[in-house]
C-alpha cells in the first residue's frame, strides 16, 4: 500500500449510513473509512476500509504522513505569499523584477 495521492478522492470520510463507497459494503454512519490506494494499480481499483481492519500502526503512519504533508503545504504557501509580498514592495519601489 501507498499513502494516499491527490486524485480529486478524499483520503479518509465519515461513512452517512446510506451510501456504499468503493468495495466496502454500506458503513454504519459516523465509521472513518480510510481511502486504500495499493501502488501499481488504478484509481478504479483503490477502496475504502474502516480503521478497524488497518491495524493501529497503519493509521498512525497515515496521519503522520498527512500532517507532514499540510505542514509542507502550508509552507509552500507562506514561501509564495512572501515571494508576492517582495515583489510587490520592489515594484512599488520602481525597481521592477
Amino acid at each position: 500500500m501507498s499513502s494516499p495521492t491527490s486524485s480529486g478522492q478524499p483520503s479518509r470520510l465519515v461513512a452517512d449510513g446510506t451510501t456504499s463507497y468503493a468495495n466496502q459494503r454500506l458503513a454504519s454512519a459516523g465509521t472513518v473509512l480510510h481511502r486504500i490506494v495499493w501502488s501499481g494499480f488504478p484509481a478504479d481499483l483503490w477502496h475504502y476500509e474502516p480503521a478497524k481492519n488497518l491495524g493501529a500502526d497503519l493509521v498512525a503512519a497515515f496521519g503522520e504522513a498527512e500532517v507532514a504533508q499540510a505542514a509542507a503545504k502550508a509552507k509552500e504557501e507562506a514561501d509564495l505569499l512572501e515571494l508576492e509580498a517582495a515583489d510587490a514592495a520592489a515594484q512599488s519601489q520602481g525597481m521592477g523584477v
